[in-house]
């Protein structure tokens, strides 16, 4: 069998920036409401979808070929659902509240938020899973590793 290293951590820190940048220029066009930082909202919004979805894919070809699994790393995995399930919510919502012309409605922005904390989350869950617990990570061989 073809052995290769874990694909997860490759990919998942583009979703994670391009949500926080999507939020983040997504409340800066609420209160200033100019034409391209809605659009630039709603693109980086659409990369990390896709990423998103990506990475949620690469967590569970990762999760099924590494051994050791625990109950963090099944919660993370769970967490990771519900934050895809929102993310791609949010993306078709934006898509349409787009395509209608609409101003962008305080529930939207609620949502976005709560997209915006549940990736802070994950991303500390999942650092928590490599840095305190090493999964899915080799032992160093640097004799010299404090």
């Amino acid at each position: 069998m073809l052995s290769f290293p874990p694909l997860h951590p490759a990919v998942v820190h583009f979703p994670i920036a391009l949500i926080i940048f999507s939020v983040v220029v997504e409340f800066i066009a609420w209160f200033r409401p100019e034409p391209i930082s809605r659009a630039m909202a709603k693109w980086t919004l659409v990369g990390a979808c896709i990423g998103g979805v990506l990475t949620v894919a690469a967590g569970l070809i990762d999760i099924n070929r590494l051994q050791g699994h625990n109950a963090y790393v099944h919660f993370h995995m769970q967490m990771g659902f519900i934050l895809m399930t929102l993310l791609v919510g949010l993306t078709v919502w934006r898509w349409f509240i787009d395509r209608l012309a609409r101003p962008i409605p305080k529930l939207y922005l609620a949502g976005a938020a709560m997209l915006l904390i549940i990736t802070l989350f994950q991303g500390w869950l999942g650092g928590e899973l490599v840095f305190s617990h090493g999964f899915a990570v080799a032992p160093s061989q640097n004799r010299y590793a404090y």
